[in-house]
């Protein structure tokens, strides 16, 4: 099946994979990470288990670190049709509230749409964010006022599933922006145009997210999440007519259905 986003592995680039259903073990496995909170390290265990190739490797070893280095959209693009594979219900359910009247929708199993059926948003290549940081942020010696940083624009990429876990664990869910920023972070490629490398993302990195302006963050969230399953459905308020589109909790249903194997 085609990915979500082609990945770029060294000199590979991937763009199919090919995944079975989960065994007993995997699932285990999956839920015992899953149960500490960390969806993202339970995915890459999940995936990695159930991916038979990308594209021609189909070696374990080499699956299992291309499953960590992979990007959240493809992973869970590829979790979701190895659960699905398994038989069981992709119907999507859940309680909406109306974004105008607060008027609170359930959808029950058999009158919603179904996971298989949202649309899945292909990329023609690896994507990065190329942005502006408007204004610059600017980092300076608090005795000398001597300028030691500053970023006017950044490149960066999908955050790994590692990458993700990894500012799991530093932050948790309770801080879920600096969550995201440090996986921004790891995640960033070049700043003003020039490479940069683990040294300067730990010395500078937090720090400039910390002080970047809240429009370029959402510039950056924003060019990522563009690919991979379309993650709302249209729902039309019974009470006062309104039409928007509510978000979907995919997450939840690889959850659930992980309950069910």
């Amino acid at each position: 099946m085609r990915l979500p986003v082609p990945m770029e592995f060294g000199d590979k680039t991937f763009t199919e994979a090919e995944v079975r259903r989960p065994t007993g073990g995997v699932s285990a496995d999956t839920k015992r990470v899953a149960d500490n909170g960390d969806v993202y390290a339970a995915m890459a265990i999940f995936v990695a288990g159930c991916l038979v190739s990308l594209g021609e490797e189909t070696d374990r070893g080499q699956l299992r670190a291309y499953a960590r280095g992979m990007s959240f959209v493809n992973a869970e693009y590829l979790a979701l049709q190895a659960l699905m594979a398994t038989g069981i219900p992709d119907n999507i359910e859940g309680v909406y509230a109306c974004p105008r009247c607060n008027n609170r929708i359930t959808v029950e199993p058999d009158d919603g749409e179904r996971i298989s059926d949202l649309e899945v948003r292909y990329a023609d290549g690896p994507v990065f964010v190329d942005t502006e940081v408007d204004p610059p942020v600017k980092i300076t010696n608090d005795s000398t006022d001597e300028e030691l940083v500053c970023v006017e624009t950044l490149k960066i990429g999908m955050p790994s599933l590692s990458q993700l876990s990894k500012a799991f664990k530093k932050f948790g869910m309770a801080d879920r922006t600096r969550m995201q920023f440090d996986a921004y972070v790891d995640a960033t490629s070049e700043v003003n145009g020039a490479s940069v490398d683990g040294k300067w993302r730990a010395t500078w990195g937090m720090m400039v997210f910390n002080r970047m302006d809240v429009m370029t963050i959402n510039k950056i969230t924003g060019g990522l999440k563009g690919y991979g399953m379309a993650n709302t459905v249209s729902r039309v308020c019974p009470a006062c007519g309104k039409r928007w589109d509510a978000e979907v909790d995919t997450t939840g249903f690889f959850a659930s259905g992980l309950e069910g194997n």
